[in-house]
């Protein structure tokens, strides 16, 4: 999903479309699994929006709060993007999920089948990339 342009300082990163969402994973984090074998994987809070302009807030640590994640299920990711440490997805219907830096965690990584990783780093919310296969 992530392009070897990287740019680690945390400038802007571009990201490939990544197909259908078909897979979601759940233990301490939000592992989301697109069908071209691309995978974000989520470890703090982040925000889904949906067309109507509706914000939740969803924690994987709260189980009670995956609901907006979950209904993304089958949506094709049409946009997506890395700015500064915040990773934005945009889907078909719509729905925004945005994830932010965190100061303890790693927020968010981004892996596909070939390429460099990216993720955000504590507790300055840089981005970072990988080497080549690292999965993180």
């Amino acid at each position: 999903m992530t392009r070897d342009t990287a740019d680690p300082t945390g400038g802007a990163m571009t990201v490939e479309r990544a197909g259908t969402l078909d897979l979601i994973g759940v233990d301490f984090r939000l592992e989301l699994g697109f069908g071209n074998g691309y995978r974000v994987q989520l470890e703090s809070e982040c925000t889904v929006t949906d067309r109507s302009g509706s914000t939740a807030v969803v924690d994987p640590d709260r189980k009670d709060s995956l609901l907006p994640v979950l209904r993304l299920f089958g949506a094709e990711l049409v946009r997506s993007s890395t700015e500064n440490g915040v990773l934005t997805l945009i889907f078909d219907g719509g729905d925004t999920l945005v994830a932010g830096p965190d100061a303890e965690f790693e927020s968010w990584q981004v892996s596909g089948p070939k390429g460099r990783p990216a993720r955000t780093e504590p507790p300055t919310g840089s981005t970072s990339t990988g080497t080549e296969g690292d999965r993180g």
